[in-house]
């Protein structure tokens, strides 16, 4: 009996594609996505939603969607000479200001401490 809920449990976890919702949010990186879209492409409920998706990485989807977004900004930042709020805005946020928040509480520096450090003239300091 325990092996059985074991295995029914093990296939529960993995009825949730995880490729599927990854590509969503990437596909998305450029704008807003709510909760509510990635658990309707999930067919699940917003509760069940968010607890398959920490269980299986740890994580909420909205934590790993901004942690997306922010790697995207990096790359923005490393490729482009776009000014802050421009990237802000390529990304979906139309406040830079809560673009360079969420940036910081991401990478521990600011976006444009981040550039300075890329291009050699600023050093990582704590």
């Amino acid at each position: 009996m325990t092996l059985l809920q074991t295995q029914a449990r093990h296939h529960f976890d993995q009825s949730l594609n995880m490729e599927a919702i990854q590509t969503l949010m990437l596909t998305r990186v450029h704008e807003s996505l709510d909760i509510d879209t990635l658990a309707a492409a999930a067919n699940l409920s917003k509760y069940h939603f968010i607890k398959r998706y920490k269980s299986l990485t740890g994580s909420t989807p909205i934590n790993d969607f901004i942690r997306m977004k922010i790697e995207r900004a990096c790359h923005l930042l490393d490729i482009t000479d776009q000014r802050i709020s421009e990237v802000a805005w390529a990304l979906g946020y139309e406040d830079a200001y809560y673009f360079s928040r969420a940036f910081s509480k991401v990478m521990g520096i600011s976006p444009s401490q981040y550039r300075g450090i890329r291009l050699g003239k600023a050093t990582y300091k704590e």
